[in-house]
């Protein structure tokens, strides 16, 4: 889970808006490479959505109680989290926004 203070999400902005980077499309891209002996290299970069990415939006009413929603394994014991918890493990961008009104997932996949 990434954590900002409100500080440190001021600077993200103003770093993203000082590249020309489109602020509202903007997004943290997350990529898993296999890594040799040493194991898996992860991967983070500030960016926004391109040509031929597949983005899936969906809004519901519901809340989100837990931070870390999706972000670690399921236990086998738990009756639900499996869908958010796919969707993490197999999109190259998950946003995830929670409001008073809902919460707002989107899926981004790169095609290319």
């Amino acid at each position: 889970m990434i954590t900002l203070t409100d500080k440190g999400a001021e600077k993200v902005h103003e770093f993203l808006a000082s590249q020309g980077t489109e602020v509202e499309t903007a997004g943290l891209r997350v990529g898993v490479r296999g890594g040799g002996c040493s194991g898996f290299q992860y991967a983070l970069a500030f960016d926004q959505e391109r040509d031929g990415d597949v983005v899936c939006e969906v809004t519901d009413g519901g809340r989100l109680d837990d931070p870390l929603a999706g972000r670690r394994t399921p236990a086998p014991s738990e009756p639900g989290g499996r869908g958010l918890w796919l969707m993490n493990q197999l999109c190259d961008l998950v946003e995830l926004r929670a409001t008073a009104a809902g919460v707002t997932l989107r899926l981004h996949m790169a095609l290319a």
